[in-house]
């Protein structure tokens, strides 16, 4: 066996370090951004160590392959172990463990054991390429568990239902995540009203809005109570698949600003309307740069 550890302080006790690594979306926000492994469905509770995840991890030439995985060991003191029951590894535990240092201040320890494939030919040609990607994927992990926790303490706000559209894009997936993690509940605007947030994490167990910007039409009543509406949706302006990116015709230009113009009316016009709207509205569309123009109208 190999074995790989990392330990880093973060400024938090052990208790609200594990409440974080227990919060719906803290597995989004520690998956690095090259990465791209996915949750493809996932069971159970850490708490009761009956959780069961398959992950969707991405392989060279763009095939991807399923990785099977339980947690034990829970302990509400600051532990729990990620186990391989079917991957690429004959074998692969991960420990978490928190450990309190005092003055409100934890240790972050992560501790991996595997079994590289391939037997004396896999040590050879892989030991080095694992040990580097572990290497860079725990200091991606420990720095953003430092920086969430550290800006949820700044932020101090007591847990709110935050509604978002767009929860599912390249923005609002990372948004979701990071929101749910400080312990607020996401509340999705889909067109479909089973919405998962992303890839088979379900980061909220409030059903979404469900609406269709084009038709004019929203669940009203869905919105009533929440305490922040997060406008994020529209056409997208670039796809993955684009190589290179596809020339904006008329037609696209339009689709994009509709999208935008629709979903942005739509929601401002319902959120007059409610009983109780709710105390905050963010429209976000994209962002451009382009100096001081003054008072000049830019297109």
């Amino acid at each position: 066996m190999t074995s790989f550890e990392r330990r880093s302080p973060i400024p938090a006790s052990a208790e609200e370090l594990l409440a974080w690594h227990l919060r719906p979306g803290a597995f989004e926000r520690l998956v690095p951004p090259w990465d791209g492994t996915r949750v493809a469905s996932r069971s159970g509770s850490i708490e009761e160590n009956s959780m069961r995840v398959e992950l969707s991890v991405p392989l060279p030439g763009g095939l991807r392959q399923r990785w099977k995985l339980h947690h034990e060991n829970f302990s509400p003191t600051g532990a729990f172990d990620d186990v391989l029951d079917k991957g690429a590894f004959p074998a692969w535990r991960h420990e978490h463990r928190m450990v309190d240092r005092g003055d409100g201040m934890s240790d972050l320890l992560d501790s991996i054991s595997y079994t590289l494939p391939l037997g004396p030919l896999g040590r050879l040609g892989g030991s080095a390429i694992v040990r580097r990607r572990l290497d860079r994927m725990f200091a991606w992990r420990h720095a953003v568990t430092q920086g969430d926790i550290a800006a949820h303490q700044r932020a101090n706000l007591a847990p709110m239902r935050i509604a978002i559209s767009g929860a599912t894009g390249m923005i609002g997936r990372a948004l979701a995540a990071y929101l749910a993690t400080a312990g607020h509940t996401i509340v999705p605007i889909s067109r479909s009203p089973l919405t998962n947030i992303p890839g088979g994490e379900p980061l909220s167990m409030a059903p979404a809005v469900v609406w269709d910007p084009e038709a004019g039409t929203i669940d009203a009543s869905a919105l009533e109570g929440v305490d922040a509406v997060i406008h994020l949706a529209g056409e997208p302006i670039a796809r993955d698949q684009w190589i290179p990116p596809a020339r904006w015709t008329e037609d696209s230009k339009r689709r994009i600003r509709d999208s935008r113009v629709q979903g942005t009316e739509l929601l401002a016009r319902t959120i007059a309307n409610l009983a109780t709207p709710p105390r905050v509205f963010i429209s976000a569309s994209a962002i451009g740069i382009y100096g001081d123009r003054g008072d000049t109208l830019l297109p």
